[in-house]
């Protein structure tokens, strides 16, 4: 009988969190998303009392535990691999930007980047190779880039 009153008590609790939460979505398709999820969570509750003694099987991860490590690993490598890119390509564009505004030409834009430290990247210089006939303004190019990014600059002439 306690089981019981358990579940009605969920089920006064789940309503009435869901009709607040109904209230308070906006009108369109957020609250078309929200009134069938919230449908599916309702009827879940109601169906939970029939689950009682229903035995779903166990699925063992113990004996995969080193791969899921790996695979762990991998992904978070890959995350931070694809960080640096973007970061680097969105510092060169910047700089790349920067300069066009003074048509400036360049053959290449690099970034260095200290990834020593956990979970975080540094730009340690930003490496612009100027063309030859752009080379003349090397100072100008890297006081501009220096006060824009905020970064160390180093000029190589073309």
């Amino acid at each position: 009988m306690n089981g019981l009153r358990i579940w009605v008590i969920t089920l006064c609790y789940a309503a009435a969190a869901s009709s607040v939460a109904e209230m308070v979505a906006p009108e369109g398709n957020i609250k078309k998303n929200l009134q069938f999820t919230l449908n599916v969570f309702m009827m879940v509750c109601v169906i939970s009392i029939f689950a009682v003694n229903i035995k779903l099987p166990q699925l063992s991860v113990s004996a995969r535990g080193g791969d899921m490590e790996r695979i762990a690993q991998r992904m978070s490598e890959e995350v931070s691999r694809q960080v640096e890119e973007i970061s680097a390509q969105r510092i060169e564009e910047i700089v790349a930007g920067i300069l066009a505004k003074e048509s400036i030409k360049t053959q290449k834009i690099e970034i260095k980047m200290d990834k020593s430290i956990k979970d975080s990247i540094k730009i340690e210089s930003i490496e612009i190779t100027l063309s030859k006939e752009d080379a003349h303004l090397a100072g100008t190019v890297k006081a501009m880039v220096e006060k824009e990014t905020g970064e160390a600059v180093h000029i190589v002439g073309g």
